[in-house]
């Protein structure tokens, strides 16, 4: 089992990849907007959606917040954002603005691939006393999921 940050994800074995018994088997991370779309509970179109969100994300300007250069460093004064990633901002923008309040639960469970659990505090729900973790996801996961599936089904039909 993987260690480190990797054991902070979900994660599973990459089925069909060649490995060295001896050597590191290969893992990968699996979303739960992957596990959502394997469970059926939401559809193809929802799940790309989902990756195009993601690969918003990533592209999106984060770090350009200031085109004037008062953010400091070298030829920040010279640094705009490529045409492509202010249509990826614009992009996220409109999910976040549609998803409201669950836009963290939703750039948690798609990007950052948070565990059921995690997203499960974000949402607002929190472990019992003398709770495990293990129970605590028992406990809420069916919740997490339909929240997270209304989050994404509100958020790809207004996609156009």
């Amino acid at each position: 089992m993987p260690t480190g940050i990797a054991a902070h994800v979900e994660l599973e074995e990459a089925r069909g990849a060649r490995f060295d018994r001896d050597g590191p088997r290969p893992w990968r991370v699996v979303t739960v907007a992957m596990r959502l779309h394997r469970a059926g509970i939401i559809d193809r179109e929802q799940f790309a959606w989902c990756e195009r969100y993601a690969r918003a994300c990533e592209m999106a300007p984060w770090r350009v917040s200031r085109l004037d250069g008062a953010g400091g460093g070298h030829g920040s004064s010279s640094v705009t954002p490529t045409e492509r990633q202010l249509r990826a901002a614009a992009f996220v923008r409109a999910a976040h603005n549609a998803a409201g309040k669950d836009a963290k639960l939703l750039y948690a469970a798609v990007v950052k691939g948070y565990r059921l659990a995690d997203l499960a505090i974000l949402g607002g729900w929190r472990p019992k006393d003398h709770e495990t973790m293990a129970r605590f996801t028992g406990r809420t996961w069916q919740r997490v999921q339909t929240r997270l599936a209304m989050v994404i089904e509100r958020c790809a039909g207004g996609r156009g």
